[in-house]
């Protein structure tokens, strides 16, 4: 009698393994059948596209997310010669300020959902104050310039130039402006800024330079 119910035991369990197992392949249990995970993943998809909507209003086109907007290859080669021909000023200073990024719009607000290849070096721009230390070519009265240059970072939107000087806080630099006052542009971009070390070289990307002799090539 013992084993009678030993073995009746064992069919229904064997039975309840065989029903999961039918189940779970056939779609009785909703949540593992092919036709609920699609359901799952089209709800999951509007979901997301609500989201969407949902950050596109808040945002803008982007989610939130970082954007980065590269531009390359815009500047023609300029040797120290062109660089002195074609600059207005030429100063040794340090980098006192670097100010946020500036929309170049009439009110100051990001221009529209699209941006233009023709105009991206136009659309955003970045300030440094330079203090100057020493006047190499048509010194002026004030002890301060404004350096412009194009591109920058507003928000989570950057627009990166690939040719545009960088500079960093209290950086020592010589540099070739362009431009009647404040704000100038660097002559030839990254080309006609010099970062200024302790042991007088004048160093830029493509190469260095001693200070002596960049000097000499600008009084020349």
């Amino acid at each position: 009698m013992a084993l009678n119910r030993k073995a009746i035991y064992l069919i229904i369990i064997l039975g309840l393994v065989s029903i999961f197992m039918i189940g779970l392949f056939t779609g009785i249990f909703p949540q593992f059948s092919d036709d609920n995970r699609s359901k799952q993943a089209d709800e999951l998809e509007n979901d997301t596209e609500m989201k969407f909507n949902a950050n596109e209003v808040e945002y803008g086109p982007y989610l939130g997310q970082p954007v980065v907007m590269e531009v390359g290859g815009i500047s023609e080669k300029l040797s120290y010669e062109d660089l002195n021909s074609q600059s207005n000023v030429v100063l040794i200073g340090t980098v006192k300020e670097i100010f946020p990024s500036k929309w170049n719009t009439p009110n100051g607000e990001r221009p529209g959902n699209k941006i233009d290849d023709s105009d991206i070096l136009e659309v955003m721009y970045t300030d440094i104050t330079i203090h100057v230390n020493e006047y190499l070519k048509n010194p002026l009265s004030s002890e301060e310039v404004t350096v412009r240059v194009p591109g920058g970072t507003i928000g989570n939107e950057t627009i990166w130039i690939e040719d545009a000087p960088s500079f960093e806080q209290n950086e020592t630099v010589l540099l070739y402006l362009r431009g009647e006052s404040s704000p100038f542009d660097v002559t030839g971009m990254s080309q006609g800024k010099f970062t200024v070390t302790d042991n007088g070289m004048a160093v830029r990307p493509d190469g260095i330079i001693t200070l002596e002799e960049l000097s000499k090539k600008i009084h020349e």
